[in-house]
C-alpha cells in the first residue's frame, strides 16, 4: 500500500529550471531594447527579484507589484531611464513563458508516479506564464490539476492557498499529503501550516536554516517515488544535521 495518494508539486526550481529560464527571459529582453547587461546586472536582477517574490509570499506586496516594482528597482541600481519599465516587464514576462528547462528527470517521475497516486501542480508564478511554458513543456498532460497564487488570490505558504487546494481535491485526509519542493518558507513552511508531510528538493545540499525539520530531504526527484509507495531510505532534515 502506498504511504502517499497525493502529491503536490513545486513548479519553479523543482519540476522546472526557472533559473535557466530567468537568465534566459532577461537576455533575450535586454537585447530587444539593445541594452547588453553582463553577468554582473543579471546577478543584481535575479537578487531583486527573489527579495521580491519573498515580500509576496509574505503578503507584504501582490503579483502586480513584483512584475513592475523588480524592474524599478533594478534600474533605479543601475541609473537607467532610457528602457520604459512597464514595456520592459511585458517583453520579458512573454519570453519567461515561452521557455523551459525540464529538470532532474521530472517528467518521467511524473510519468512514473501516473496510476500509483495524483498528482497536482502548486505554483506562485504568474497565471499566464506558468501555464503557457507548463503546455509547452506537457507537463499540464501528467497534472491532475494547476493551482496557481495569481487566481486562487493567496501565495503560499498562506493557509488559504491550501484551503482552496484541499476544497477541489477531495476524498483524500491530509496525513495522505505530500508536498515536494525547493522553498523552505514557500513550500514547506506551507506544508506544515496545514498539516501535510513536507519533502525538501535540495539537489545543492544547502544548510537548511528552517525552524522546523521536513519530513523528508532528498536530492533528486527520483526518491519520490520510493517515499509515495513507503520503501524509500530519505533521510528527514533532521537525520541529515
Amino acid at each position: 500500500m502506498n504511504q502517499y495518494d497525493v502529491i503536490l508539486w513545486d513548479v519553479d526550481d523543482t519540476l522546472l529550471d526557472f533559473g535557466m529560464s530567468e537568465r534566459h527571459a532577461f537576455q533575450v529582453t535586454a537585447e530587444r531594447f539593445g541594452w547588453h547587461p553582463g553577468e554582473a546586472e543579471y546577478r543584481l536582477y535575479s537578487d531583486i527579484n527573489n527579495r521580491h517574490w519573498k515580500m509576496l509570499e509574505c503578503g507584504l506586496i501582490t503579483m502586480e507589484q513584483v512584475k513592475y516594482l523588480r524592474f524599478e528597482a533594478l534600474f533605479r541600481e543601475l541609473h537607467m531611464d532610457s528602457v520604459s519599465i512597464q514595456d520592459f516587464q511585458e517583453h520579458y514576462q512573454e519570453e519567461l513563458g515561452n521557455v523551459f528547462f525540464i529538470r532532474d528527470h521530472s517528467d518521467e517521475v511524473m510519468r512514473q508516479l501516473r496510476g500509483i497516486c495524483r498528482q497536482y501542480l502548486v505554483t506562485n508564478g504568474n497565471a499566464a506564464t506558468q501555464r503557457h511554458k507548463l503546455v509547452l513543456s506537457g507537463l499540464d498532460l501528467l497534472a491532475e490539476d494547476l493551482f496557481i497564487s495569481e487566481e486562487l488570490g493567496y501565495p503560499k505558504p498562506d493557509v488559504r492557498f491550501f484551503e482552496e487546494v484541499f476544497r477541489r481535491i477531495t476524498q483524500c485526509g491530509r496525513e495522505r499529503v505530500l508536498i515536494v519542493g525547493d522553498s523552505l518558507t514557500s513550500d514547506m513552511q506551507g506544508g506544515r501550516n496545514v498539516g501535510i508531510r513536507t519533502c525538501y528538493y535540495n539537489p545543492q545540499g544547502a544548510v537548511n536554516t528552517a525552524p522546523e525539520k521536513c519530513d523528508y530531504e532528498i536530492g533528486t526527484l527520483a526518491e519520490v517515488i520510493d517515499i509515495v509507495r513507503g520503501t524509500s531510505a530519505a533521510k528527514t532534515s533532521a537525520e541529515r544535521g
